[in-house]
């Protein structure tokens, strides 16, 4: 008897042990080293000691359950680990492994949202946006740096989901669900439809149809409308020299943080009023504005806001055009 449990005790230590990691993107990563597992309010954290070739070692959410198999078991092709194969490090609270699926939920914001970060390219993110057919040549443009059906890294799909409780839709079905990938909050604004909720990708990304070299390039009289980061500046150069008591200078970057230059609008009106109340806390804040150039215009870096559409949100109503620009908006011909 002794004998008998000295050797099981020999063949556990010798005995190699790996896990497979279950995620909501329906990945599995076989032969994971975990360092630590835990809870948090969207479900579950694992750190990842090593991966190969899977990941870089760090820390990810997102997972579904996590399966300890022997290497043998785990390295068959076409094998999916369950509760008979191994034991269950964890299956969530409550939960029997059997009541785990790897499927994308689609019913709530929440579950479009998670399932859009969890996808592994961006055109598997298609399927998840409002206006899809419209949308994808400016999500393939966006996306320009990665080759068709090239996948994320998983590092790329570490995100968790700062909403938690699914929001209420205003009378005309929008949502906003905020989700935290690496140090940015992102939100993302969702509309509901027949199909479910879909997001509102240009709003979510805060994506512009012109760069900011276009813009400066074509010096355009018309508006243009941008989603920008604005902060408050103390700028006053060439059309806009010593009119500090005119206008605030307000520095705009796009959303990549690609320098837009200084605009400029009156003090003494809606649009300035309601743009310095946004930023005059000396932080930077997301902002639409409708921006173009006087026929006089000097130097591309300086220009006018028209208008301001949107503060503390890159998302405005659907139609919602630039607009002509207002009388009260024209600096009139500088004097030096």
């Amino acid at each position: 008897m002794k004998r008998a449990i000295l050797l099981f005790a020999v063949f556990l230590s010798t005995t190699s042990w790996a896990e497979d990691v279950y995620w909501s993107s329906g990945q599995v990563w076989r032969g994971v080293t975990i360092g630590e597992i835990t809870w948090s309010s969207t479900g579950m954290v694992v750190k990842v000691e090593s991966a190969p070739p899977h990941a870089k070692p760090g820390t990810y959410t997102g997972a579904l359950r996590i399966m300890r198999t022997s290497p043998e078991t785990s390295a068959k092709p076409g094998r999916t680990a369950d509760a008979t194969q191994g034991k269950t490090l964890t299956a969530g609270p409550g939960q029997p492994p059997t009541a785990i699926s790897v499927t994308r939920g689609t019913s709530g914001a929440i579950d479009v949202v998670r399932s859009y970060l969890a996808s592994l390219t961006w055109e598997e993110r298609v399927s998840y946006v409002l206006y899809p057919e419209r949308v994808r040549p400016y999500m393939q443009t966006h996306y320009a740096g990665r080759s068709a059906g090239s996948r994320w890294k998983p590092e790329e799909i570490d995100f968790m989901m700062v909403t938690t409780q699914e929001p209420q839709p205003t009378p005309d079905g929008w949502v906003a669900i905020e989700a935290r990938m690496g140090r940015e909050l992102s939100v993302f604004y969702l509309k509901k439809t027949d199909d479910g909720y879909k997001i509102d990708w240009m709003a979510s990304v805060g994506f512009n149809t012109i760069s900011p070299a276009s813009f400066r390039a074509t010096k355009p009289l018309a508006p243009v409308r941008f989603r920008a980061i604005a902060n408050l500046a103390d700028y006053y150069n060439f059309d806009f020299f010593g009119r500090q008591d005119v206008f605030w200078s307000v520095r705009l970057e796009d959303t990549n943080r690609t320098d837009i230059g200084h605009g400029y609008v009156r003090k003494d009106g809606p649009d300035g009023y309601k743009l310095f109340q946004c930023l005059k806390d000396g932080q930077g804040h997301r902002v639409v504005v409708d921006l173009h150039y006087t026929p006089w215009s000097e130097d591309p870096s300086v220009f006018m806001i028209s208008r301001v559409v949107a503060t503390d949100s890159w998302w405005y109503p659907e139609g919602s055009a630039a607009v002509a620009v207002p009388k009260a908006a024209s600096a009139g011909r500088p004097t030096k």
